[in-house]
């Protein structure tokens, strides 16, 4: 640290100006400081805007500019938030009162740009399609046979005249697979006092659940479905329901 003692000290006081100069030389080099003071006034007496000078008076305003100026800011912020928000429900209110339309059998979309309907190019309905297959059973009645064989329908069902009795003793045939289709045949029949003689379809004859037992004075549903096992073979899939 290098103290050097002054050789010159020269201080321009004025007490009407809040500004003074101090100089002080050196040997050689002469400094100049500034010093900005505020001006002092007596007891009692009220300052005024011509006390301070410009550079003063805008310092004295500074924090309360800067304080304006921030809130400015966020007004200014908060109205552009408060007009995105009503821009956003005008635009929300606009598409729920203006759903998807058909028009010509096209599916049309309201544009919020143009304000209008425009076509999506999607149809609203596909084309017709193959007919498909009626979910209505046929029905036939059909005389009980007392002997032989009866050879059932595909997806019809068959229901036996009369109560069957000893004297009915008779085979149940049934179809080949039809193509790409459910085969089912479905028979009813009721037993009279005495127990028919019948026998099912075979070979490969598989009953889901027990195998029926006849009883006399009792009706009976019986169902086959031919059930495709492979590109060449099938089984039958039978079902008996006891009525009564």
């Amino acid at each position: 640290m290098i103290t050097l003692n002054p050789v010159i000290v020269n201080i321009d006081l004025s007490l009407e100006a809040p500004v003074f100069d101090v100089k002080v030389e050196f040997n050689t080099p002469v400094y100049e400081f500034k010093f900005d003071f505020f001006p002092i006034k007596e007891p009692g007496k009220d300052f005024t805007f011509e006390d301070f000078t410009p550079d003063q008076l805008l310092f004295l305003k500074k924090p309360a500019l800067d304080a304006a100026e921030i809130a400015n800011s966020k007004a200014t912020l908060a109205n552009q938030a408060a007009i995105d928000a009503n821009a956003a429900k005008e635009l929300a209110l606009e598409v729920a009162n203006h759903p998807d339309v058909v028009i010509n059998e096209y599916w049309h979309k309201w544009n919020t740009v143009i304000h209008a309907y425009e076509n999506t190019g999607i149809k609203a309905k596909g084309e017709q399609g193959p007919q498909g297959l009626t979910g209505i059973y046929a029905s036939e009645i059909v005389t009980s046979p007392l002997s032989g064989t009866l050879l059932l329908k595909m997806n019809t069902e068959i229901f036996l005249v009369g109560a069957l009795t000893s004297s009915n003793n008779f085979n149940i045939s049934v179809p080949n697979l039809l193509e790409n289709q459910v085969s089912e045949c479905i028979l009813c029949f009721k037993i009279g006092a005495s127990l028919p003689t019948i026998v099912h379809p075979s070979p490969n004859l598989y009953w889901r659940g027990s195998a029926p037992v006849l009883a006399i004075n009792t009706s009976w549903t019986f169902c086959y479905e031919r059930v495709r096992t492979s590109s060449t073979t099938s089984e039958i899939w039978a079902i008996a329901i006891k009525n009564a």
